[in-house]
């Protein structure tokens, strides 16, 4: 059996796992926000500012379905208060089950017949490929040591960085990865760089309420957030930059103000994007003006792991693990997921609870 030790952020990935498979679509990615915000014991105040929702509408409705939900899967009392003592203790009883265990513990799984009770969390929860979307800590972030050390250079000249790659290849990891080295490589106070994610922001007005409120500075846009800021300096992450193309949501105003915040040394912001498409194919010039994106954006291309990378990769989740690869199942899982990152954790997880299961 694997050391809990071992894997401290693995009962955290298991209930994101969890709460993402069980959470209507549309609300997975908020139900997600606002259960590691609680597993961080952050106050419904904090999550309202950060995900751009209404005090009452996070914490009367969201919440309480959040909590529900999980209370009727575990078939146990899920609340804000206890939800960390809960889980941990759920996840150890799933981390030391036997397959056969495994199958028959409704708290875990709902699923009756063996071969569904094996695609449980609680095998995830034995895994060390269990993570689920963004990475957002230093020991669970791996490679990119080198683009990393390439756009510090560039953001030390004040360029606009563009980071562009297909989906699920670890953009977003990097940008957050940036916005925790940036303070200290940039001699930056932490407030200066701000992470927006677009897919919690519905509409222009929200995006710029919430920068205001991250930069400290009251509700504002164009020339009064200049006049706001001027004189500092901010890093403004924007992930997810596809959500801005919407019409019904963005008039395009936005993008031409915060190219006007961030073309020149003098000005207060540099911008950093990830999208999976170009920019200037994302936001094209039209027939009266050319795009406000265009000509000021650095692009990094993130791609995905090379064979030798991906190699390392394996190894050093596998440390202190008693199941190892081979070195034949290590050149299958890079062939099959071309190197990226994402489809290596899935394919890497399954191959682990087969060879738990006695099936390879």
């Amino acid at each position: 059996m694997i050391d809990l030790e071992l894997l401290p952020d693995q009962a955290l990935t298991w209930l994101l796992s969890i709460v993402a498979e069980k959470s209507p679509s549309e609300k997975r990615l908020l139900y997600q926000e606002i259960v590691k915000y609680s597993w961080q014991d952050e106050t419904y105040e904090f999550m309202s500012e950060r995900v751009g929702y209404a005090l009452n509408t996070i914490k009367q409705e969201h919440a309480i379905a959040i909590w529900r939900m999980l209370s009727e899967h575990f078939e146990t009392r899920i609340t804000k208060k206890n939800l960390k003592v809960t889980i941990r203790t759920l996840y150890q009883q799933a981390a030391s089950c036997t397959p056969n265990q495994a199958e028959s513990k409704s708290s875990v799984s709902d699923r009756s017949n063996a071969s569904q009770a094996r695609d449980q969390p609680a095998f995830a929860a034995q895994t060390p490929f269990s993570d689920i979307g963004r990475i957002q800590s230093d020991d669970r972030f791996f490679n990119r040591e080198e683009i990393l050390e390439d756009i510090i250079y560039h953001l030390k000249s004040q360029w606009n960085i563009a980071l562009v790659g297909e989906q699920k290849i670890g953009k977003s990891s990097l940008l957050l990865k940036i916005c925790r080295a940036a303070p200290s490589q940039l001699n930056l106070d932490p407030d200066q760089v701000v992470y927006l994610n677009m897919e919690l922001i519905h509409s222009e007005t929200v995006l710029f309420q919430q920068l205001c409120k991250k930069i400290g500075v009251e509700p504002c846009r164009g020339y009064e957030l200049l006049e706001a800021t001027q004189g500092k300096k901010y890093i403004v992450c924007i992930d997810e930059v596809e959500k801005m193309k919407s019409p019904e949501k963005f008039s395009g105003d936005e993008r031409g103000e915060l190219r006007g915040l961030a073309d020149g040394e003098d000005m207060p912001f540099t911008l950093i994007t990830a999208s999976r498409m170009p920019l200037e194919e994302l936001f094209p010039d039209d027939a009266y003006s050319p795009s406000p994106f265009f000509n000021i954006f650095q692009t990094f291309q993130v791609t995905g792991f090379s064979e030798k990378t991906t190699t390392q990769f394996l190894k050093k989740r596998l440390e202190n693990s008693p199941v190892q690869f081979t070195q034949s199942q290590i050149k299958s899982l890079f062939q099959e997921s071309q190197g990226n990152p994402a489809k290596i954790q899935k394919l890497a997880h399954a191959l682990y609870k087969n060879i738990l299961l006695g099936e390879q």
